[in-house]
């Protein structure tokens, strides 16, 4: 890298952090933080998650899975974009009803922390392989991830 290529990716780092603090001046609470205070709609919810989805990890890994094993997998993407309107529509206003951040949060105030527990050790073990496929770096981070989330010593009560 040159010392444009420098410049470029300090002042975007730098552009995005103080855009970040003045947009974000005078909101000092957890619930605006996490949920958006509650007044998101779902469009802009279901836009956010998409684009969370479509990290750089994925621009730059899919096409060496696409040469190394063909593109059946895009099928996948074009049926995220519906499973996330569906989401937006169907299971946010529950979690805001509920007043719950996370899955694993409803588990275990629904039922107890065993299920809880359950819950964040299944989908973890269920997603390992494929993310260790996908890419081996993002796999161990959400692997770490999901053990710290399922483990009972490490769940974040949050303030109410």
């Amino acid at each position: 890298m040159n010392l444009l290529d420098y410049a470029v990716l300090i002042g975007t780092i730098l552009g995005i952090a103080i855009y970040g603090v003045w947009r974000t001046r005078g909101h000092r609470d957890l619930n605006t933080y996490l949920k958006g205070a509650g007044d998101t709609r779902w469009p802009v919810i279901g836009l956010s998650v998409m684009a969370t989805q479509a990290s750089a990890i994925t621009f730059l890994s899919t096409p060496g899975q696409g040469y190394e094993g063909g593109l059946e997998f895009v099928q996948n993407y074009f049926g995220a974009p519906f499973a996330l309107i569906i989401i937006s529509i169907f299971f946010l206003p529950i979690y805001r009803r509920l007043k719950v951040y996370t899955a694993y949060e409803f588990l275990g105030q629904r039922f107890d922390t065993k299920t809880r527990l359950l819950g964040g050790r299944t989908i973890s073990a269920a997603t390992w392989p494929w993310r260790r496929h996908h890419n081996l770096c993002a796999g161990d981070c959400a692997l770490h991830r999901d053990r710290l989330a399922a483990r009972s010593d490490h769940y974040i009560e949050w303030p109410k």
